[in-house]
């Protein structure tokens, strides 16, 4: 998805810096001198040591061995320009570590098999966007029946257009109205920010839409009018990294409804912001920022009262090198106090969102969690990619992770009783381009797949599509005249230009088979 990646694709022959047309810059580390002799690999408990300063340990078997020249390349870069001076061992001595410890190829995935029992029917319902150009990068989809539409209402988000659109699903095809724009949008949010009693919407903005430190992001406001339409966007934070996340809070319990900001950014930019809502006039609205936390890296900034103190609490899934899921915990004035749920085994280990739902029914919140972010180099499958529950074991002690199935390149997930059994089913879809993965329709790689609970803790696999892995975000919701939920699932092409695809897909739920 494009509002992860630490680098992009494109590969080139050794090197120092390789500039690409898009103006991002490759880092390969430059071959030893003429004549030097190979050097000895470094001391296994020197690398850790040096690794995990940073971040986890990456283990030798997470990349296969062709991909760590330019791993090691990229850690001593990052050393450099955060101005360390930390002594460090012989990056080719490091280098040689990895590779005698790493693999030729990474193992293939275990892949889910085909279904012989799905528990419910499906009817597939492909829908265009509106507009002229058929190559959507549809990054959000979100029930929203409170914008006035009776029921089947999602409000999503349309990156290469900059659209943001209701979609009634109710009927045989979608029926769009516009909402508004936004710069590179990554996900919207519905809340009643004014608290007139019009739903408005807050979008999102990246601003760039491949990695970069630009000073793009910000959170825009679509405040609802009482005639169904939306006033132009208001700016209620700027000048920040990419952001893709806002969510509504009453941080400090004064009746207001301050924000929580997930400002993802890159290498040199990104945080988690509060902001504080000082207005005291909605023709200008006006909000103070807070920084909550200063890494970069937050992907989803969901909402809760985790502890049962009445105060609302949130939770930070954060992506890049540091792959954490980290509770903030409200004191009642607005100041949070950092929880680190879960720390992922590796600094690759893609997290790609969570979704925050009561798994096994015994009251508390767990976690649901796809890591599957597959937009950093090399583009191989990689084994411990795929969909995990965090079960919530009481206090503040770390979740505990249970895997529910491996799904390489998954970008989403989402939680609902698919087959109305009473227990928590789940959803989940697949972001692999051709572009990177031109085999998958040929490996009949899973796209979209339900987990089905069948026992407390036991999840089985229904795949419903395979091949066409271009989904980047997924929603459920009952639509008009049905009983029990269907699944949403949007497209997106920003890595196969040419390739038609619908902006959203409807797997509609028609009860048992």
């Amino acid at each position: 998805m494009p509002l992860r990646g630490r680098m992009l694709w494109p590969v080139a022959a050794a090197g120092i810096l390789i500039p690409s047309l898009l103006g991002y810059v490759y880092l390969w580390e430059a071959p030893p001198p003429a004549g030097a002799g190979p050097a000895e690999a470094a001391d296994p408990a020197v690398v850790h040591d040096f690794c995990t300063r940073c971040h986890a340990y990456p283990a030798p078997d997470s990349f296969p061995r062709s991909a760590w020249r330019p791993e090691i390349a990229q850690a001593y870069q990052f050393m450099a320009e955060a101005g360390l001076t930390r002594s460090a061992p012989p990056a080719e001595a490091v280098l040689r570590y990895f590779e005698a410890h790493s693999p030729e190829e990474l193992p293939p995935p275990a892949l889910p098999a085909d279904s012989h029992r799905l528990p419910v029917r499906f009817d597939r319902q492909a829908d265009r966007l509106p507009g002229p150009d058929p190559r959507p990068i549809v990054t959000c989809v979100r029930p929203a029946a409170a914008l006035g539409t009776p029921g089947g209402t999602f409000v999503t988000c349309d990156a290469r257009t900059h659209q943001i659109l209701a979609a009634d699903l109710g009927g045989d095809e979608a029926v769009w109205r516009p909402i508004g724009t936004g710069s590179y949008p990554a996900r919207v949010t519905v809340t009643d920010l004014d608290r007139d009693g019009v739903p408005d919407v807050l979008v999102s903005n990246m601003g760039v839409h491949f990695p970069s430190d630009d000073l793009a992001g910000s959170v825009v406001w679509l405040r609802g009018r009482r005639d169904g339409g939306y006033d132009p966007p208001v700016v209620l934070l700027g000048g920040v990294g990419r952001v893709t996340d806002v969510q509504p809070l009453d941080a400090d319990g004064d009746g207001d409804t301050d924000l929580v900001v997930a400002v993802f950014g890159w290498r040199k930019t990104g945080e988690v912001v509060l902001l504080r809502n000082r207005t005291e006039d909605w023709a200008a609205p006006r909000f103070e920022p807070e920084v909550v936390d200063r890494r970069h890296g937050a992907i989803e900034v969901p909402v809760a009262d985790l502890n049962g103190d009445g105060k609302p609490d949130f939770v930070a899934v954060f992506g890049q090198e540091h792959e954490q899921v980290v509770a903030f915990l409200n004191d009642g004035l607005g100041h949070f106090r950092p929880v680190t749920l879960y720390a992922a085994p590796l600094p690759s280990f893609g997290s790609s969102g969570i979704v925050l739902v009561d798994v096994d029914g015994d009251g508390d919140l767990d976690i649901l969690y796809p890591n599957g972010d597959s937009l950093d180099p090399p583009p191989v499958l990689k084994p411990y990619h795929g969909v995990q529950w965090l079960e919530n074991v009481g206090g503040e002690r770390p979740f505990v992770p249970h895997r529910i199935g491996y799904l390489p390149g998954v970008m989403a997930a989402t939680a609902a009783d698919f087959d109305g059994d009473g227990d928590i089913d789940f959803a989940a879809v697949a972001y692999l381009p051709a572009s990177a993965f031109p085999d998958r329709e040929a490996r009949r790689l899973p796209a979209v797949v339900l987990y089905e609970q069948t026992a407390p803790g036991t999840f089985a696999p229904h795949v419903l599509e395979r091949g066409a892995c271009d989904h980047l975000a997924c929603a459920a919701a009952v639509l008009p005249g049905d009983r029990l939920p269907s699944l949403v699932v949007s497209g997106g092409c920003f890595m196969n230009k040419t390739r038609p695809l619908p902006g959203l897909t409807v797997w509609r739920n028609r009860g048992k088979p």
